[in-house]
């Protein structure tokens, strides 16, 4: 299966972040993420992805669930570990590279192999259906990445987040 797509979200969301490394974060508007966290979870949700992608290579049953990936006390722990900003980037290059060679790795009936996946976003759930794993991957790679690209890019923007004080 081709990972050019993930690579170039993967390469996108890594240049805002390095753009960003300097510069004064803003407060995540309620109910939002830091962009600490913002990495963190790409990080995890690549990871968890990798792994159930390397089930599926080795010809085992699996079920996706994004719920570690979205769990606060789980992206705290990366974010702290990590030890700042560079390794929380080199973190999402590396389980976003692994996943890419796992993807490449897939034939297309282990493409198309239906994965019962659940996946919550913002509280809500978004899917919760067996489907091809394909699919699950594409997702990552034309929404998911992207849109947490957007949300660091807000984060680091004058209009974006709240200022630090809160207003």
């Amino acid at each position: 299966m081709d990972a050019t797509a993930l690579r170039e979200a993967h390469a996108n969301l890594l240049n805002v972040a390095e753009k960003c490394a300097d510069q004064q974060r803003m407060a995540p508007p309620p109910g939002e993420w830091p962009a600490e966290f913002v990495l963190a979870h790409v990080a995890k949700n690549d990871a968890l992805l990798a792994d159930a992608t390397e089930l599926l290579i080795a010809g085992r049953a699996l079920t996706f669930d994004n719920a570690e990936a979205i769990d606060e006390d789980v992206l705290l722990g990366i974010a702290a570990e990590s030890g700042g900003w560079a390794n929380l980037c080199a973190l999402v290059k590396a389980n976003g590279e692994r996943l890419a060679q796992l993807t490449e790795c897939l034939t297309p009936e282990q493409a198309a192999t239906l994965v019962p996946s659940k996946i919550v976003d913002n509280g809500e759930v978004r899917l919760d259906s067996p489907v091809p794993w394909a699919q699950v991957l594409q997702i990552n790679a034309t929404f998911h990445v992207l849109a947490h690209t957007r949300q660091l890019e807000e984060l680091f923007s004058p209009l974006g987040g709240m200022n630090a004080t809160g207003g």
